[in-house]
C-alpha cells in the first residue's frame, strides 16, 4: 500500500461512502496504484477500514480511475480483507485480485478470488485451494 496520505482521495472516499464526520477520524484507507488492465494507466485500488464502513465479512473496496474531472469508480465491492494481492494471472484482460477471508467456519488459508472483467467484478470464487494459483 502507498504510505503517502492523499487528502483528495480521502475526501472522495468519505463522500462516496457517506461517512459521517464523527467517524472520519477513526476511518483509515489503504490504497495502491497499479495497472490492473495493462493499458499503461494505473488504477487506484483502495480499501476503507473503519467502524462505520465495516461489514461482518470485511471492508469495502473500490477500483478507481483518475482523470482531470476527478475519480471515477470502475468497481465497488464489499467483504474485502487486507492484504489484497494483485495476481499475475489475468481474466478478461484484468489482473485477478486475491484477498483472505476470515470467517469463523473457514480456515485461515481460504481465499476469495475476484475476477475483474472490464472493470466489473463478475465472479467470486471461494475455496481452500485454487489450483490456478498453486503452481
Amino acid at each position: 500500500a502507498d504510505r503517502e496520505r492523499d487528502q483528495v482521495l480521502a475526501d472522495f472516499l468519505i463522500d462516496y461512502y457517506q461517512i459521517p464526520e464523527e467517524f472520519c477520524a477513526e476511518t483509515r484507507y489503504y490504497y495502491d496504484m497499479v495497472d490492473l488492465n495493462e493499458d499503461g494507466t494505473e488504477e487506484i485500488l483502495a480499501v476503507v477500514v473503519g467502524e462505520y464502513t465495516e461489514c461482518d465479512g470485511g471492508d469495502p473496496a473500490v477500483i478507481l480511475e483518475q482523470s482531470e474531472q476527478g475519480y471515477q469508480v470502475l468497481e465497488s465491492f464489499a467483504y474485502v480483507r487486507t492484504p489484497v494481492y494483485v495476481s499475475d494471472t489475468m481474466t478478461d484482460g484484468w489482473h485477478d485480485l486475491i484477498f483472505p477471508a476470515y470467517h469463523a467456519a473457514e480456515q485461515a488459508d481460504v481465499c476469495y478470488t475476484i475476477y475483474v472483467s472490464n472493470g466489473i467484478a463478475d465472479k467470486l470464487t471461494a475455496g481452500t485451494r485454487n489450483d490456478r494459483y498453486n503452481d
